[in-house]
């Protein structure tokens, strides 16, 4: 069973080498990583490129000429995706060594589940300062996500591609890019699950998405 990551970078970094390190150590391998660096201009392109061909695993990056911003960087991404698996990580986080390991076996096992997230740990300033509590069934993640309230992580899950191929990120949705994608995924009947062990760190930093979004459940719409 492949799997293919999809992620969108711009000017991370100072995070990419641990991002990369991180899958590299991974016990499951993907069969590539799909990264589009959306203009950076920092050092991020060079230094995917410097480590690139050390790596265990194929990395196919992509380089936007201007900047397009990350819905369009990832729906890049996601065009590119052969695997009939995909998982989502941002480059400025990391993963443990069995993420992709137990989720993939979650959907083997689970195959009425599209896609699964599961809890993070909350990184500040290289110490752990919180983790997520994520509410685990499908149910009950659908009757939050109907009620305008997101209770997965983005940056947290695998799913069949089959779920997303049809799905186009909309640019101007950005920061709730993820409540559009999990809303579409209720809307069209297939089903989101959480994994209860944290298997992903995200990073809390002054550019980070994540940084004003902390708190779990999100609500992006009133009842």
């Amino acid at each position: 069973m492949k799997f293919d990551i999809i992620s969108a970078n711009y000017n991370n970094s100072k995070f990419i080498l641990p991002f990369l390190e991180s899958i590299n150590k991974s016990k499951l391998l993907p069969n590539q990583l799909i990264i589009v660096d959306d203009a950076s201009s920092d050092d991020s392109v060079f230094l995917i490129n410097k480590i690139k061909n050390n790596l265990k695993f194929k990395v196919l990056l992509k380089v936007n000429k201007i900047n397009m911003g990350f819905a369009k960087s990832l729906n890049i991404a996601k065009r590119h995706i052969k695997s009939e698996y995909f998982a989502r990580l941002d480059p400025d986080d990391y993963v443990k060594k069995n993420r992709f390991d137990v989720q993939l076996k979650y959907l083997k096992n689970n195959p009425e589940i599209d896609i699964v997230g599961s809890n993070t740990d909350y990184i500040k300033s290289g110490k752990k300062i919180r983790v997520s509590n994520n509410p685990l069934s499908s149910k009950k993640i659908a009757n939050l996500i109907i009620k305008g309230t997101i209770p997965v992580i983005h940056g947290s899950i695998m799913g069949k591609y089959d779920a997303i191929k049809n799905f186009n990120y909309k640019q101007k949705l950005v920061p709730a890019e993820d409540y559009d994608l999990f809303a579409y995924i209720i809307k069209n009947k297939m089903n989101i699950a959480n994994i209860e062990e944290s298997l992903t760190c995200v990073n809390i930093h002054d550019n980070s998405v994540s940084n004003d979004w902390i708190r779990p459940n999100r609500t992006i719409v009133s009842d």
